[in-house]
């Protein structure tokens, strides 16, 4: 980076060679008498990234920077990545590509080494982590993402895939991420749940499959959980799982899917405080327990509990759970609905009793 200087241009130079004494850049700066400027290189790991101890200090200064990753084979780590321990004033991004910065490409970080969880986060503030495919196959593997010691806030996630790992992303066996935002994830294979966090969540356009827990879950605290175009299919477990029983909080799903889950579509045990789940244009088809299933569902108490335009079909235990008000606009399914289920492919298909019965009975169908 050349900053200043008499006859050189100033700005960004790709360093294309190095011998004893002199570094040859992509193109010419100029020539002048003097400048003022900085020499760097990539990095031969992603170790440690945005992270300070003192000790171990970080690779990259975290606030307002950008790490590309070029993918270029199979990246494979044996520890985990480090990022976190410090607040940033501006947000920070690493991001992968193919061939040319920004092409959404991306990069695949494997591991085979157990109990290394392969991103961790600690006390982090504003990180966004795009195109990467994370593959574990441990026998007793790690998490994904997983938060470490002190709550970090405001993370992205975006284009990430995450296979067979512990827990895809983990946000409760030690601190949680609070304002967690997930766009089109997909997250399959983990031998427990997809997403467990105990921290407000918002998810877009995601895929949580295949996992041997919950597709997702909250636990604990008094955080809020927001999905929309969500689908959490053929979980051992819950398909969204509300799994927290004493505060007050909101469990969105608006245009969601839950299919073939081996218990309920989608569940919140809560007991007591203002609880309830929000479900607007949701399809909850061939779960082993219930649509939606309010355990403790009470009349008074649950101001937040909406439900409006669903579609529900051969759930084992029905539509809904023992006490709880139906909704406005249901849809009774005789059929799949699904184009292709079993490839990830839950466009609506045109059988009757099926995907035609859901074509145009979403809300609002037509705009006012």
């Amino acid at each position: 980076h050349i900053n200043s200087g008499s006859g050189f241009t100033a700005g960004w130079y790709t360093v294309v060679s190095v011998a004893t004494g002199t570094a040859t850049l992509d193109r010419s700066p100029g020539t002048g008498t003097a400048a003022l400027w900085s020499l760097g290189g990539a990095l031969a790991t992603l170790g440690v990234l945005f992270y300070f101890d003192g000790s171990n200090p970080a690779h990259v200064p975290p606030s307002g920077n950008t790490v590309w990753v070029k993918s270029s084979g199979t990246l494979t780590i044996t520890t985990s990545i480090w990022i976190g321990n410090y607040s940033a004033l501006e947000r920070s991004l690493i991001c992968g590509y193919s061939s040319t910065r920004g092409d959404g490409g991306q990069v695949t970080i494997a591991c085979s080494t157990n109990s290394v969880n392969m991103f961790t986060f600690q006390g982090t503030m504003g990180n966004e982590i795009a195109n990467f495919s994370l593959v574990n196959t441990a026998s007793s593997p790690g998490a994904g993402f997983y938060d470490n010691y002190a709550w970090s806030s405001y993370t992205v996630l975006r284009n990430i895939t995450i296979s067979g790992c512990l827990k895809g992303i983990d946000g409760v066996s030690s601190a949680a991420w609070n304002q967690l935002l997930l766009f089109n994830c997909e997250i399959k294979s983990c031998t427990s749940d997809g997403v467990n966090n105990s921290g407000y969540t918002y998810m877009w356009g995601c895929y949580l499959h295949g996992n041997g827990g919950d597709g997702f879950k909250m636990t604990g605290g008094s955080a809020n959980a927001y999905m929309w175009g969500t689908v959490a299919a053929s979980n051992t477990g819950v398909g969204f799982h509300d799994a927290a029983s004493n505060s007050s909080r909101i469990f969105q799903l608006i245009g969601c899917v839950a299919y073939n889950n081996t218990g309920d579509g989608a569940n919140s045990n809560q007991s007591s405080g203002n609880q309830g789940i929000t479900s607007i244009n949701g399809i909850y088809y061939g779960n082993g327990g219930y649509g939606i299933n309010f355990p403790s569902y009470s009349a008074t108490g649950n101001p937040w509990n909406l439900q409006q335009n669903n579609a529900f079909g051969s759930n084992t235990s029905g539509a809904r759970s023992s006490g709880m008000p139906g909704g406005t606009g249901d849809v009774s399914l005789s059929a799949n609905p699904f184009t292709s289920p079993s490839t990830g492919d839950f466009t609506l298909n045109s059988t009757a009793g099926g995907g035609a019965a859901c074509k145009a009975a979403g809300y609002q169908s037509s705009l006012i």
